[in-house]
């Protein structure tokens, strides 16, 4: 079947897409790798699928470990969990974010030599921000964005980017800015780059 809205990690040269659908489009719970290091791109299957299929979820690789947070499952009610992928030993897990996502992007921002994975998402009708640190998920942060809008994520220097409809915002770890707005709005479940 067509592939839909996929959340996206990207390691090295390759990406790691979790199986994300279109909503209303059955979910899935594989994870296919790209390998783009070859004149033409290859896609295999990941030796290890998602426990829980999901749409619209947020993929991000952080300390050698491929994160998947929140989405969709089959019966469109959003998720909390974290599933992981250590990308050296090839061991899985699974955790919560402690909150529970319909849609979600993720990036990784580094500032003063620390880094922490974001993950912006809807959460009800708003947009919620969560961070780790490597090993504890943050207090859910409240944002102004708007969850009828979706949310995509990027990282640019040492400040996290959120695409809302038209509006992109930055957030320095203390504070949300409006920066610009679009000619066009974004599909916020596709990912931002």
């Amino acid at each position: 079947p067509p592939r839909g809205p996929a959340a996206s990690a990207r390691v090295a040269v390759n990406m790691f897409p979790p199986g994300a659908t279109a909503p209303g489009v059955n979910t899935r719970a594989c994870i296919q790798l790209l390998g783009t290091t070859v004149a033409t791109p290859t896609v295999s299957a990941y030796a290890t699928s998602l426990s829980t299929a999901r749409s619209l979820a947020a993929a991000a690789a952080f300390n050698n470990t491929i994160y998947v947070v929140g989405g969709s499952n089959s019966s469109n009610n959003p998720l909390s969990t974290v599933e992981t992928f250590d990308l050296i030993t090839g061991a899985a897990g699974i955790s919560s974010a402690g909150t529970a996502f319909s849609q979600a992007s993720a990036a990784v921002v580094t500032k003063n030599n620390s880094a922490k994975l974001y993950v912006a998402g809807v959460s009800g009708s708003s947009v919620t921000l969560v961070a780790f640190d490597g090993t504890t998920w943050s207090s859910p942060i409240g944002t102004a964005l708007d969850g009828t809008q979706r949310v995509g994520a990027a990282a640019f220097v040492d400040s996290l980017y959120l695409v809302n409809g038209s509006n992109v915002w930055s957030y320095d770890g203390t504070a949300f800015t409006h920066k610009n707005s679009l000619l066009n709005p974004h599909n916020g479940a596709q990912p931002v780059t």
